[in-house]
């Protein structure tokens, strides 16, 4: 089954260097020759975290460091446009426009993007057939889809549309999809019961359908690619008729026939199964 990861908001390096050495100075009185070490390791820091990602777990283990290093640093200097003018620039990866700010917030906000995006393409890398595999992959999508929602619910006022409130709450709800899709390809996979699968099958493709409802909004129709929308309305339906595929087995296997033929009915026929394919979010 086709899954969906998200792409790596870019950036280009920035310099810490001068603006916390002249702060250091001005605010401590303290030589800022002293603390070249650990700015020349915090810029190593970033240049490995997020403008040279790596796509693995290290990378993942790289952002974190970084964002915990940030958080520690706004502690000690006040990153803003009034304060230690440190410019921190990002792309958007719906318009592919780009936007700098002297904003700390800013800048762990994409942090905490490239976080969730790159578990979203974590899960998608793994083999969902085996069942170490749809176990690895329906972790990384529920950690993206946490990591996407923790944004929308602390970082307001968004300066761009990738990391708007309308944005995030599609992507978390999207990852979750995408792990209930896992849930219910293992329960296929091993052959439980009928009423099980019916259930599982009927969640994915309600939250399939309120991704598509998200992705037909005002604020996400015109950004979003038009492929996103064409896989998770096919996904719905697909999940939908499966659903009502297994109740009718469900239904036979109890001897109740008409409800059986009645759900037989109700299924697309013949039930399509969408490819497992990449993809990135990209207008």
């Amino acid at each position: 089954m086709a899954m969906l990861a998200v792409e790596l908001k870019p950036t280009i390096q920035t310099d810490f260097a001068a603006p916390l050495k002249r702060h250091i100075e001005e605010a401590y009185g303290e030589d800022p020759a002293a603390y070249q070490e650990c700015i020349n390791k915090l810029q190593a820091l970033r240049l490995s975290a997020v403008v040279n990602p790596s796509p693995d777990e290290a990378g993942r283990d790289a952002l974190y460091r970084y964002y915990a290093q940030l958080e520690m640093l706004e502690l000690r200097f006040p990153l803003c446009e009034n304060g230690v003018r440190v410019t921190f620039q990002w792309g958007d990866v719906l318009t592919k426009q780009s936007l700098s700010q002297f904003s700390v917030a800013y800048e762990k906000a994409c942090v905490l993007f490239n976080v969730g995006a790159l578990h979203s393409q974590l899960g998608h890398a793994q083999d969902i057939n085996t069942d170490a595999g749809v176990k690895r992959a329906s972790h990384h999508f529920q950690a993206a889809a946490g990591v996407f929602h923790y944004i929308a619910e602390n970082f307001m006022h968004a300066p761009t549309t990738d990391i708007s409130r309308d944005s995030l709450g599609m992507l978390s709800l999207l990852m979750v999809s995408q792990a209930q899709e896992c849930f219910l390809d293992k329960s296929v996979r091993d052959n439980k019961k009928s009423s099980l699968v019916a259930k599982l099958a009927m969640q994915a493709a309600r939250m399939h359908d309120e991704v598509v409802t998200l992705l037909k909004s005002e604020a996400l129709r015109e950004v979003v690619e038009p492929a996103w929308l064409a896989l998770c309305s096919a996904k719905a339906l697909y999940f939908a008729g499966l659903a009502h595929h297994h109740v009718s087995a469900d239904y036979g296997a109890r001897e109740a026939w008409g409800l059986q033929v009645a759900h037989a009915r109700a299924a697309p026929r013949p039930l399509w199964r969408p490819s497992h394919t990449s993809a990135t979010l990209a207008p």
